[in-house]
């Protein structure tokens, strides 16, 4: 791959000096607000760090495989921790209480304050200082020093004797101090001779633009309980669905079943990877007996079924569980881990408690606490007929790493159960969504501000990484070296997508609500939206958000009206033709009334005239000629010499039109786009702007929000 564009207005490598003697060593950095480059740093004979025992020396390169750097942290926030950590020691408890939130809210922030503080000569403040940094622990955070891993496997914990790295990088000659990484990681040979030859062998003479380190956004001060207070909760806790509830568009683990209907665990089984696939890991309490299914105690939710607890000493539910979210087709089933993933929504039913006595604690992907509840046993139970279950949750504006659902008293009588976990989709956690994220086929990963491409080229992108001051010009990435692009999701996602560009100008039409349907085209891809239209020439589409999307109509295979839905969360099957299915249209069967065994109304009699496919499943070998679904009606032409019917769209259920293997639009393309909703379209990339994604597809060109787009990402190519 050709290398790169540099910014000539941030560094120009052009220019080298003669450096006799130096050496260069790969290294791909990964800083703290998300982003990864791969660099040459200066060999320096060895990494200077320091020993336990406080020694200096130098470790040597070819001696390293990665370097975890532990938080080096603001001096603010340092400052925030330990006045905090003293009033740990004031009479009043108001005060004493206070602080010990704040420490939990400052979270890796206070681990220096706190790891002084468990000398404590005050015994409570010792003990709290403990239990706060072993909580910082289980979260994987908190420690001292940076950890070493050798080549040869073993692991160290040393200090970095360095306080920044200068790197060169693809992208200019970069000064980073450690307070911005996260972690460093040795490239393969392969990967250093790469980047070696697109760089030169020499030190560029400029002056490294300084990198900054992010300052920690405050957690938890939005967070709040979630859950059913406003719905209708014996629905909800009877299993009946009230229409528009509380758990609309999430995930709903009821541990009855896998992510994969096939699974369906028994009592003992471990649940800990049952919805990997969905992006949450199950585990117990800082490693502390397994998480296994349970059918000890019927928990009244949704699923009914098994519920999950913690097995420790053979003992179901005396142990404490955690979530770990990580994104979707990430997880690496050797390691049992994937890249880290955060949600805006999260909660679960838990089993009977005595009131306060079962917490639940929601934490960011830093480990800092942004909310936690207690039971409250109040209008669930009552719903419920007496039986004491409640949904706990947390919504948050900061992602949700990590839920911790404990037992207050651990030597208390209480059991914990947990069912029906639910969550809504989930992102990265290792970076803010309010940026975008851009990915090259050379390794690259920048987070940063999308901003306009100097002179309006529709071949690249900019973005300003957040990293580097706002003085600095911005990166640009061409299309061609691009893997994956990410758009910032706005807070106000919602105005973003009811507000047309040009609002005073849109055309005014009725927007169709209500589920979306399945629509099928003639290369095969299948997708979810609203069917708009169809005349002589075009077929028109509402994508999620209002977007209009027109195609061609010949490449139309079928459109499914009242398509299954998913349980909620879960991906829509894909639209098929049956063997042996003919063109033409089947007409939906309505059953009247909700409860299909009790007395039925007598169907309304129509006039034949306006509905002359009354009383028929089918009309095979029909041609449809037109339909529009703001005005509910289908134009059809059986093909018996007697015309074109009008039809009650409403009373068609699929509307299937003949194969044509020469329809075109099928590929292959060389994108897969994915909106926030869940539909995915592969097709062909023209530009990413500031705010709007333009592509092909399937022969058609759509503009789409990037507010509206969860990723662009080049599809993998077979070998």
């Amino acid at each position: 791959m050709k290398p790169l564009q540099i910014p000539a207005t941030l560094v120009v490598l052009a220019v080298f000096s003669a450096a006799a003697g130096e050496t260069w060593v790969g290294v791909r950095i990964a800083t703290r607000d998300g982003s990864r480059l791969a660099c040459l740093v200066n060999d320096h004979g060895g990494l200077a760090v320091k020993r336990a025992e406080g020694a200096a020396a130098k470790v040597a390169w070819t001696e390293i495989k990665s370097l975890r750097l532990s938080a080096r942290i603001d001096p603010k926030l340092d400052a925030e921790a330990r006045a905090a950590v003293k009033d740990l020691l004031s009479d009043k408890y108001e005060t004493r209480n206070r602080a010990l939130e704040r420490l939990r809210a400052l979270g890796l922030a206070a681990a220096a304050a706190l790891r002084e503080a468990q000398n404590s000569a005050d015994a409570e403040v010792a003990a709290q200082a403990h239990a706060l940094l072993g909580d910082m622990a289980a979260k994987g955070g908190g420690e001292a020093g940076d950890e070493l891993l050798k080549a040869d496997g073993t692991k160290e914990t040393v200090t970095l004797a360095e306080d920044s790295f200068d790197a060169r990088t693809r992208w200019g000659y970069l000064r980073l101090p450690l307070a911005a990484l996260e972690s460093l990681e040795l490239l393969s040979e392969a990967e250093e001779a790469a980047l070696k030859k697109d760089l030169g062998a020499s030190k560029p003479d400029e002056i490294p633009a300084e990198a900054s380190a992010p300052l920690p956004d405050p957690a938890g001060s939005a967070a709040k309980r979630y859950g059913p207070e406003d719905e209708n909760v014996d629905a909800i806790i009877q299993g009946r669905d009230p229409g528009a509830n509380f758990l609309a568009g999430m995930r709903v683990a009821g541990f009855d079943r896998g992510a994969s209907k096939d699974v369906q665990p028994k009592a003992g089984d471990s649940v800990e990877d049952l919805y990997a696939a969905w992006g949450a890991l199950i585990r117990g309490d800082g490693g502390n007996g397994k998480a296994v299914a349970d059918d000890l105690e019927q928990i009244m939710g949704l699923t009914h079924g098994m519920s999950a607890a913690c097995e420790v000493d053979q003992v179901r539910g005396k142990g404490n569980l955690e979530v770990h979210f990580i994104l979707p087709g990430a997880f690496d089933p050797k390691t049992r881990t994937g890249r880290p993933g955060g949600v805006h929504t999260a909660g679960c039913m838990i089993g009977k408690a005595t009131e306060g006595k079962i917490g639940f604690e929601a934490y960011d992907a830093r480990g800092r606490l942004l909310a936690r509840i207690f039971n409250r046993q109040d209008a669930n139970a009552a719903a419920a007929n007496g039986m004491p279950n409640e949904f706990l949750g947390v919504r948050s504006p900061v992602p949700i790493a990590r839920l911790r659902i404990y037992r207050v008293d651990p030597k208390g009588p209480e059991l914990l159960r947990i069912d029906d976990l639910a969550f809504d989709r989930v992102g990265p956690a290792d970076r803010d969504e309010r940026y975008s994220a851009a990915e090259t086929l050379a390794g690259d990963r920048i987070i940063g501000h999308s901003v306009p491409v100097p002179g309006g080229e529709k071949d690249r992108i900019a973005l300003k990484p957040v990293f580097l001051p706002a003085t600095l010009p911005a990166w640009e990435i061409k299309l061609a070296g691009l893997a994956r692009f990410e758009p910032a999701k706005p807070d106000l996602l919602g105005d973003a997508l009811t507000k047309p560009k040009h609002e005073e100008d849109a055309p005014k039409r009725v927007r169709i609500g209500g589920p979306l349907h399945a629509i099928l085209l003639q290369n095969g891809e299948s997708f979810r939206a609203h069917f708009i239209k169809l005349d002589k020439e075009l077929v028109t589409f509402d994508l999620a958000g209002g977007v209009e999307l027109k195609l061609p109509r010949g490449l139309l295979r079928k459109v499914d009206l009242y398509p299954d839905q998913a349980a909620p969360g879960e991906t829509a099957e894909a639209l098929k033709v049956a063997d042996g299915e003919k063109p033409g249209v089947e007409f939906k069967q309505k059953i009247i009334g909700d409860n299909p065994a009790a007395p039925q109304k007598e169907p309304e009699k129509k006039d034949p005239n306006n509905n002359p496919a009354q009383g028929l499943p089918r009309m095979d070998n029909a041609e449809v000629l037109a339909a529009n679904l703001e005005t509910n009606e289908l134009v059809v032409d059986p093909k018996d010499g007697g015309g074109a019917w009008p039809i009650d769209l409403k009373t068609a259920r699929l509307l299937v039109f003949p194969p044509d293997p020469k329809a075109g639009g099928g590929g292959p393309h060389d994108w897969v786009l994915t909106l926030r909703q869940g539909s995915r379209f592969e097709v062909d990339l023209k530009s990413i702007g500031e705010v709007e994604i333009v592509a092909e597809f399937a022969g058609g060109s759509v503009t789409l929000p990037a507010a509206l787009v969860e990723a662009i990402a080049r599809r993998p190519r077979k070998e």
